[in-house]
């Protein structure tokens, strides 16, 4: 069976954050970000997707399946469910959907 997970990485390094996902036995990780920026080092798109694929990590930018970013009065004040998590789960199930504020258990 296939499951899908959901990662942050606020106050984490690429190599925490990687080893995250090994542990985890993740295969592919979904950046939904809108723009797949960071002022955290390594986490924007082209320097996370080198670091993920160096440990054989598939990295993919869907920003489509990420949250509206008119919709952030409504993430504010937490009602509704995430966009981008409903999108993702809803995939072929071989995804792990990345969100900024979940963490890997």
């Amino acid at each position: 069976m296939t499951r899908i997970f959901t990662i942050g990485y606020e106050g984490t390094t690429v190599a925490e954050f990687v080893a995250a996902l090994k542990k985890a036995g993740v295969e592919r990780v979904i950046d939904v970000r809108a723009l797949p920026l960071s002022r955290s080092p390594g986490f924007s798109k082209t320097p996370l997707k080198a670091a993920l694929e160096e440990q054989a990590i598939e990295y993919l930018h869907l920003k489509a399946l990420g949250r509206d970013p008119g919709d952030a009065a409504a993430s504010a004040d937490g009602a509704g469910a995430s966009p981008g998590a409903a999108a993702a789960s809803a995939g072929d199930g071989s995804v792990a959907g990345w969100r900024r504020r979940a963490r890997l258990s």
